[in-house]
């Protein structure tokens, strides 16, 4: 499961397969996107069309703008769509996390706080930096 920070970008992908799990990557119609968290609440998006992209066969991208104020936990992302060729329901499904963002600092990552780990002795004289 990925999770991503209030205010983020979370960006959503699917790939749908002529036969799982390695196929040939094919075209779907109708494709929509449903949002919804899994204490219960109603969808937070969708279920709609708008905003997904199509960058090549077989592949599909929503990019999720997190609100700020997204109540933080567990996401089910839905994809449903229908087959090219026979019309057939179609369905693939995710769960992403929001959690909150940090209320100061630098955040989190590569550039989060962080107390050093000294792997020797300090030479004599040597400070801590602060």
């Amino acid at each position: 499961m990925t999770t991503y920070l209030q205010g983020a970008t979370a960006t959503l992908t699917v790939l749908w397969r002529e036969y799982p799990p390695n196929g040939p990557l094919v075209d779907v119609n109708n494709l929509q996107i449903t949002i919804t968290p899994l204490a219960g609440r109603g969808a937070v998006i969708g279920p709609m069309s708008l905003g997904i992209t199509h960058p090549a066969t077989g592949t599909y991208v929503y990019q999720w703008a997190i609100s700020a104020l997204q109540a933080p936990g567990d996401y089910l992302v839905l994809w449903t769509g229908s087959d090219v060729a026979t019309s057939g329901a179609l369905e693939a499904s995710e769960i992403v996390g929001v959690a909150s963002a940090p209320a100061e600092g630098l955040g989190t990552g590569v550039c989060e706080l962080w107390e050093p780990t000294f792997t020797c002795a300090l030479p004599t004289g040597a400070y801590a930096v602060s």
